[in-house]
C-alpha cells in the first residue's frame, strides 16, 4: 500500500527541503509510520525551541541555527550556548567590565547580542585556550561560565554558518514559525515533509 502526503509550507522552506532531500535517500524503504511520527515530533520541537531561544536572546533564527551547528561541532550543546550568550550579554551590560572589553578593541555599548558574540569570537581567533580564557575573564566571565565554549569561540563562525547553510541545517524564519505554531498537531507531518516526500 502506498501513502502519499501532499501539503505545502508557506514561506522560505529551502533549508527544510534540502534537509529532507538529504534524509530521503537514507531512509527510503525502511521508514515506518512510528519513525515518521517521531521525526516529525523532533522537528516540531526543534522549530519551537529555535523560535523561543532566538526571541529570548534577541538574535535572528538564522544566526542561532548557525551558532548551534558550530557549537555542536565544537562539543557544546544548545543549552550551554544559550547560557554563554546570556552571560556574555550580562557582562557587557555591566559598566565595571567595559575596560575589559575595550582592552580587546570591543566597545559593547549599543551592540546587539549577535554583534557582540561575533566580535568576541573574532578576537578569539588564533589565540590559545589560555589566552581566550584570560580575555573572557577580563570581560567579566568566570572560568566556570566559559567551560566548553572555548572551542566554540575559536571556531570561524562565518565558515561554520556557511557550512550549516550548505547542508540544510538552517530553516527559514517563516518555515520555523509555521512549524512552531502547529507544534502540538500531528497532521503538521504533512507540512514538514512537503509535497516531495513519498512513503511506499
Amino acid at each position: 500500500m502506498a501513502l502519499r502526503l501532499d501539503v505545502q509550507i508557506g514561506g522560505d522552506a529551502s533549508g527544510l527541503r534540502r534537509t529532507i532531500n538529504g534524509v530521503k535517500n537514507m531512509i527510503a524503504g525502511a521508514f515506518t509510520v512510528g519513525a515518521f511520527t517521531s521525526l516529525a515530533r523532533r522537528t516540531l520541537e526543534y522549530a519551537d525551541n529555535v523560535s523561543e531561544v532566538s526571541s529570548r536572546l534577541g538574535v535572528s533564527t538564522d544566526a542561532l541555527q548557525k551558532w548551534t551547528y558550530a557549537a555542536k561541532q565544537a562539543g557544546a550543546d544548545t543549552e550551554k550556548l544559550t547560557s554563554f550568550v546570556e552571560r556574555l550579554v550580562d557582562a557587557a551590560g555591566n559598566l565595571d567590565n567595559l575596560p575589559g572589553f575595550q582592552k580587546y578593541g570591543i566597545n559593547p555599548t549599543g551592540m546587539t547580542p549577535e554583534g557582540l558574540l561575533t566580535a568576541v569570537s573574532g578576537k578569539a581567533q588564533g589565540k590559545s585556550p589560555m589566552e581566550v580564557s584570560a580575555m573572557l575573564k577580563d570581560m567579566g566571565l568566570s572560568i566556570k561560565q566559559i567551560g566548553p565554549m572555548l572551542n566554540f569561540l575559536q571556531t570561524d563562525l562565518a565558515a561554520a554558518g556557511a557550512e550549516a547553510q550548505k547542508y540544510g541545517a538552517v530553516m527559514g524564519k517563516e518555515a520555523l514559525r509555521s512549524l512552531a505554531t502547529f507544534k502540538d498537531k500531528l497532521d503538521i507531518v504533512g507540512q514538514i515533509m512537503g509535497s516531495q516526500f513519498r512513503l511506499e
